[in-house]
């Protein structure tokens, strides 16, 4: 079957470099804390894959040739992963908080009618005060 072509204007895929280049202007006023919340991210999927390789150093010291593995090093791998847990646990706050409150500032600077390219006002549908003054005007 031949492709057919369609007329949508919305079926057009943008490449992620033209993407984010779209939304920098609106991320220029959260960039530090987009800058934090990236860096938790890679600390929580810093702490999820250290687990596995914790659990595998146990694992080849219980198996090894000679008793290798001390009650030492088990609370030393333990300690580590309670501190891991708890860094993991910081940065999960900070992006499931800051990290979407920021997003939903970002979403609300992009929606807000002073960022949509029309040459019609449309008032600050925020404030609710184009309609409320044009057509309900307050009684005295």
């Amino acid at each position: 079957m031949p492709k057919t072509k369609t007329n949508d204007p919305g079926a057009h895929h943008a490449s992620s470099g033209a993407l984010i280049r779209r939304f920098l202007p609106y991320l220029a006023n959260y960039k530090m804390v987009l800058c934090l919340d990236l860096f938790c991210a890679a600390l929580t999927t810093l702490c999820d894959i250290v687990l596995p390789k914790i659990m595998s150093i146990i694992t080849n010291s219980a198996m090894g040739v000679g008793i290798t593995l001390t009650a030492g090093i088990v609370l030393k791998l333990a300690a580590l992963y309670f501190v891991l847990r708890i860094i993991d646990g910081a940065a999960s706050y900070y992006m499931s908080s800051i990290g979407h409150i920021m997003g939903v500032h970002i979403e609300n600077t992009a929606r807000h009618p002073s960022a949509i390219g029309v040459a019609v006002n449309v008032g600050c549908w925020s404030h609710g005060r184009a309609y409320r003054d044009r057509y309900a005007p307050r009684c005295l």
